[in-house]
């Protein structure tokens, strides 16, 4: 049985029109019991993304998204809640933002890739300075997009993501800031 701090969505397609999300102010704290669990498996042969993102608007929206693209989608607010999930099962694509309650995107990214080479991470976040998108990337995301975000352009990343081979990321070695991918 899934963790009681997430809950699942398989979401209809975004409406037509959709372009461009705009996020301003603070970030929101979303209460834990907010969220709700689902019983619900997966349908066979659909992918899982996970959601980890404390604005609950952003969050729909991008498990909306996920939705129009095929995936069942989980959400979590916090790295914590992540940690709790991925325990559980495992995930095919996760989207990171970067500023959340407790531990950051940045430092759970660190730790989840001492765990999982394998997994793609997309960072959604709305993170301005320069040096710290360059230090998520090496960190081990995939891609950065930043808030507010264009829808087209989330999808085609997303797209761009899944055309990778599973295992491209699988076996890394390093050697200083050199890494390289046999």
């Amino acid at each position: 049985s899934p963790p009681a701090c997430y809950f699942r969505l398989a979401a209809p397609p975004l409406q037509k029109g959709a372009t461009a999300v705009g996020i301003e102010g603070p970030n929101m704290q979303v209460p834990r019991e907010t969220f709700s669990s689902s019983k619900e498996t997966p349908i066979k042969g659909r992918r899982v993304a996970l959601v980890i993102e404390d604005q609950r608007s952003v969050s729909r929206l991008l498990a909306e998204l996920l939705g129009k693209v095929g995936f069942d989608t989980y959400e979590v607010p916090s790295a914590e809640a992540a940690d709790q999930f991925l325990q559980a099962r495992d995930a095919d694509l996760i989207l990171l933002d970067l500023k959340l309650p407790g531990r950051s995107g940045d430092e759970w990214l660190i730790s989840f890739r001492h765990r999982n080479s394998n997994t793609p991470v997309m960072a959604v976040s709305g993170v301005e300075d320069p040096m710290r998108k360059a230090a998520v990337l090496r960190d081990g995301a995939d891609v950065f997009i930043k808030k507010p975000f264009d829808v087209v352009e989330l999808e085609a990343h997303i797209y761009a993501l899944l055309r990778r081979p599973r295992g491209l990321c699988e076996r890394s070695l390093c050697d200083g800031a050199a890494y390289l991918n046999p």
